[in-house]
Parts: structure tokens; sequence; C-alpha cells
């Protein structure tokens, strides 16, 4: 193994009432005794990142939450989003350090909404020390979907948000109905009373500049989540967005384990986020350690880590 701490931690499957305990790893920053004191042989500084929405509990059943941080990098912290409404209010927890958690219902769960996870908001949500609410929308990819359903929970999850003073998380797909997911999301928060400079995670953005630039002109405090996403050329719209960004503007995400791509292993882990990282440099002609840093400001502000 190359140099470097591993340490254990404890999944709990709660699963059939049953608790079963199960070993993950993951790989923390090397000590400094792993480093040459010698002044000759010192190593740049390692890059930190932080996967601003990935769902730990996911990846640690599918792979074990372990991966290899690629040369250069180092992972800081991470915002793991639990949203599994059939898991509710008892979802598989991964602890990990400056791990901060989001509690709230996909879209494509909703049909448990009412039973399952509104009558525990309040709980959860201090439970687990939630810092935001989400992911939460409209998806109306695939054929079967009830979107009057969706709104309807989307909108209790937004009041609750505003209402206790949460940020928000918003997954919009679209699918085959091209655009009609951003519009009726666009429609609907202005429609819900929130203050102008409420926090929003637009999870997972794919749009265009101009897009992004009339969503923060109504939401200053919306921030857009550059996923694996950005690596796929062919979207020469959003390749634009990272281009014409401000840094401000933005957060890095792995959505693991959901977004692989075959050409990067590792992007079922958030050891996909340097290759973001590097991509963004890349298409902005900005220093890679200029556009990590940024990066990182933006998450710990927004998610308070």
């Amino acid at each position: 193994e190359e140099a470097g701490n591993w340490a254990e931690w404890m999944v709990v499957d709660e699963v059939g009432g049953e608790e079963e305990e199960v070993e993950v790893e993951m790989e923390l920053l090397p000590d400094e005794s792993d480093f040459s004191s010698d002044e000759e042989e010192k190593e740049d500084p390692l890059i930190p990142y932080i996967d601003a929405h990935y769902h730990p509990d996911t990846l640690a059943k599918r792979f074990g939450h372990k991966w290899q941080d690629p040369p250069g990098f180092y992972f800081l912290s991470g915002v793991g989003n639990h949203v599994n409404s059939r898991n509710f209010p008892k979802p598989h927890v991964v602890e990990l350090p400056n791990l901060r958690k989001t509690i709230g219902c996909h879209p494509k769960g909703c049909s448990d909404y009412w039973k399952l996870v509104a009558p525990q908001l309040d709980t959860q949500t201090a439970l687990h020390y939630a810092v935001a609410i989400g992911e939460c929308g409209l998806d109306y990819s695939g054929r079967n979907f009830d979107a009057h359903q969706q709104k309807e929970v989307f909108s209790h999850q937004i009041n609750y948000a505003r209402d206790h003073h949460f940020p928000l998380v918003l997954h919009v797909r679209s699918g085959r109905n091209e655009g009609q997911a951003e519009k009726d999301t666009w429609e609907i928060l202005l429609n819900s009373n929130l203050e102008s400079d409420q926090k929003i995670h637009y999870h997972c953005y794919t749009g265009s500049y101009c897009q992004a630039k009339e969503w923060r002109g109504q939401f200053p405090g919306m921030l857009f989540g550059v996923s694996p996403k950005a690596l796929d050329p062919q979207n020469i719209d959003f390749q634009e967005f990272i281009q014409k960004a401000p840094l401000e503007w933005l957060v890095v995400e792995s959505d693991a384990p959901h977004l692989t791509m075959e050409q990067f292993p590792e992007s079922h882990t958030p050891a996909i986020i340097p290759s973001i990282l590097k991509h963004m440099s890349h298409l902005r002609g900005e220093p890679i350690e200029l556009v990590a840093e940024k990066i990182v400001e933006n998450t710990k502000q927004f998610y308070m880590i």
C-alpha cells in the first residue's frame, strides 16, 4: 500500500429491523511523519478537495466507503445526501470526520413522503445535524412519474427550509420533457416567498451560462454543482458555463456512486473530484490551486464546514 493512514469506520445497516455492522475504509490525509524532513526532498503541498454532493451510505453498501486519492490531492470533507425515503426515519449512517449531511426526499421517492418523511423532518434534521434540505425537486425522466405529487412534495420541503432557515439542494431533471422540470422548478421557487439570499445548491447543473445568470439574478445565494458530467465535451453550453461562470458561483460534486464514466474508473467515488477540478482549470486558464482553493471556500461557507 502507498503511504497513508487507513481508518476503519462502521456502517450500521438497518435492514429488516436487524442491525449489521459492516467495515468500511477510507484513506485519510497522510501524517507529517510520512514526508521527508529533508528540505530538498519536500513534495508540493497536497491540494484539498470537498465533495459537495454524494451518497456515502449507498457508496459504502455497494463498494465500501474506500478510495485512493489521486496524487497531489486529499479528501478534506464531503456533504452526504440521505434521501432514500424507504429507509426513513432510520437511514444507513456513515460517520466520517467533517462529514455534513442533508435530509430530504428525492422526487422519485415522493410517494412515501407524507407517511415516512414529513412527520420526521424535525427529528431527523436535529439527529443528523443536517445542514440543508434535499436533494429535492422535480424529476420528469422515465415514463412513470406523478408531476403533481412531485410539486406538492417539493413545495413542502421548500417551505420547511424557508421556515427553519435551511439551504436547499435542488434536483432538477427533465428527461424527454426537455426544459419542463427547469421551468416548473423556477415557477415554484418564485412563488414560495423565499428571501433573496436563500441558499440554494443546484445539484448536477448542466445548463448554460445565460440560464445560470438568470437564476443567480433572482437568487444570489445559489451555487451550481459541477459534476462528472463536466468531463463530457459534447454539452457545449455547459462547457461555456464552466469557462464563464465566476468561481464564486461553483461547487464540485461527484454524486457518487450514481454518476459513472467508463473512461474514469474512479468516477463512482469522490476521487473523481480532482479530475473535474483539472478540467475546470484547463477550460478557464486558471491555476488548479486557485480553482480548488475557491471551490473549497465556497463549499465551506455554504455548508458550514
